[in-house]
């Protein structure tokens, strides 16, 4: 049976994910619905206005951090940071909110930033699905938001966003992000279906795309609101599609990423790249998407620009998040991979402890 087969046949593609991650992607909607449903809006500190935020957290529950702040980047008007290092970025006063993230509770570095908050005289929020950090925060008094969801950390990232959203809602000058987080769930219903292992190829959209960059180094490139989503496509496509992925974002990769567009480089025909593009772009992101455009046919580089045509933010985030997830899932199956188990990772995490 060849590759292209495989992802039009559903019974073919359950042989190779035992653990029906399909599945599991699948449910976007319903994760969202449940983050919305099981999250206790009340203000975890009512009177508290804090002056910055840090978000620590490592794999998916980084990533949801960095997309929480691109969404909320024009309704939240204090510093706020992603910390992915086992020491925070510099020592919380009273006047700051440190939100500690590990779906399994037990990542060895969120420990370590818990325990550096706890020593601070800040306030801290942990959000975990057990594990140690389940057992901590009450232990010290400080407030647990439980991530009543099952499935891999990078899998239920949708739904990890959705809880940051709310968490940090109060502190934002946002009106429409109650809608936004209803809104988003409809399209997310209409992505679930035109992705899914029941549409075939020539309806599926994420399919095409899998196959067109199995076999090639990909690089995903973007810009403005799906800055983060480049790091969320190299991560997906490293642990689904078990294959290497360069991501870089606009405009920072002008100033190095760019020369090494040359005609002289033998792995120019190998190299495939994506550009995520936001729908209502600024006139100085524009132009530099065209330039990026014309430099990659000039040196004969493969290359596929994808835009989203919905008007939320949110949304946009949401579809460009489950184009990525599907396509790399299906480029695993395409390698007759198992998407879900993270073998070579986890045998790491064995060699260091």
């Amino acid at each position: 049976m060849n590759a292209h087969s495989i992802l039009d046949n559903p019974s073919e593609i359950l042989t190779i994910d035992t653990t029906d991650m399909g599945q599991r992607i699948s449910d976007t909607p319903g994760m969202l619905n449940s983050a919305i449903s099981q999250y206790d809006k009340n203000d975890l500190f009512p009177s508290f206005k804090p002056r910055d935020i840090i978000l620590g957290g490592m794999g998916g529950s980084a990533i949801a951090g960095n997309l929480v702040v691109d969404y909320l980047a024009n309704d939240l008007n204090i510093p706020i940071c992603v910390c992915r290092y086992p020491e925070l970025p510099y020592t919380p006063t009273e006047n700051t909110l440190v939100l500690i993230n590990s779906f399994s509770g037990n990542t060895e570095e969120t420990i370590s930033m818990f325990h550096q908050a706890r020593s601070t005289p800040c306030k801290t929020i942990v959000i975990s699905n057990g594990g140690t950090l389940s057992h901590l925060a009450p232990k010290y008094g400080i407030p647990l938001v439980n991530m009543s969801i099952q499935g891999e950390p990078r899998t239920i990232v949708p739904y990890h966003l959705f809880l940051l959203i709310q968490i940090l809602q109060p502190y934002t000058t946002g009106s429409n992000i109650d809608n936004d987080l209803l809104e988003t769930i409809d399209v997310a219903k209409v992505y679930s279906k035109e992705f899914s292992i029941s549409n075939p190829s020539a309806k599926n959209p994420s399919k095409r795309l899998a196959e067109s960059i199995k076999n090639r180094l990909l690089c995903v490139y973007g810009g403005g609101l799906l800055s983060s989503l480049t790091l969320r496509w190299k991560t997906q496509i490293n642990e689904n599609g078990k294959s290497l992925c360069i991501s870089d974002t606009i405009p920072e990769l002008f100033h190095n990423t760019l020369e090494t567009f040359q005609e002289f480089e033998k792995i120019n025909k190998d190299i495939f790249v994506i550009l995520l593009q936001q729908n209502q772009q600024p006139q100085w992101l524009r132009s530099r998407y065209t330039t990026i455009k014309q430099l990659l046919n000039r040196f004969d580089i493969k290359n596929v620009t994808i835009t989203t045509n919905e008007t939320s933010d949110l949304a946009q985030i949401i579809h460009m998040m489950m184009l990525c997830d599907f396509t790399s899932y299906y480029l695993g199956i395409l390698k007759q991979a198992n998407p879900s188990p993270n073998k070579v990772i986890d045998e790491a995490k064995k060699m260091m402890s």
